[in-house]
């Protein structure tokens, strides 16, 4: 089990954000949902987010079927952004062949970006929220573009060890009024 996997179960942890594919799956044990961010993205609605299809900025492709045979990274099996919602945007087009030569696990969208900047691999899905802080704070995203954008999946949950419901009120209220305490630039 990854380490991860032991954060989300453990009986004391107080605060937490997971990818809500493990959370769906069931390997955050019986944590308690508090909610889901409301992402200030371009084409976001309500507690929604999406990932983008990213490729080098000289790569060719227009579509996602130009993309069949290429190399594709991502950052885990067990990630909707780097993986799930991917694979759901291409099994119209795979047709129930294999779609891309190589799948290379890379264990972050950092090094996703970091590996198409590169040249190792020549696309990925990022979820939007990772790319936008790519562009302002990792240099090879500068490289890429974006070829598309996934449908948009539940944002990514908050959540916290089971609880009485007074405590979770207790954590819900401190994390408003930690974000309305953020200057209005961030």
């Amino acid at each position: 089990m990854s380490i991860l996997f032991r954060v989300w179960r453990a009986e004391r942890l107080l605060l937490s954000q997971t990818c809500g594919l493990p959370y769906v799956s069931g390997h955050c044990g019986d944590s308690l949902l508090l909610g889901s961010p409301i992402y200030d993205l371009q084409h976001g609605a309500g507690g929604d987010y999406y990932s983008l299809v990213v490729v080098r900025n000289d790569h060719g492709a227009s579509s996602l079927e130009q993309l069949r045979g290429c190399r594709v990274a991502y950052n885990a099996a067990d990630s909707q952004s780097g993986y799930a919602a991917l694979l759901f945007a291409i099994a119209p087009l795979a047709r129930k062949t294999k779609f891309f030569t190589t799948s290379i696990a890379l264990g972050t969208h950092r090094a996703a970006i970091r590996a198409i900047a590169n040249g190792d691999a020549d696309v990925a899905a990022l979820d939007a929220v990772s790319w936008q802080l790519a562009l302002q704070h990792e240099p090879a995203a500068l490289r890429l573009r974006v070829l598309t954008r996934t449908v948009p999946s539940p944002g990514l949950p908050l959540i916290t060890a089971r609880c009485n419901e007074a405590h979770r009120e207790t954590i819900c209220t401190a994390i408003i009024r930690g974000i309305e305490s953020l200057p209005q630039h961030c």
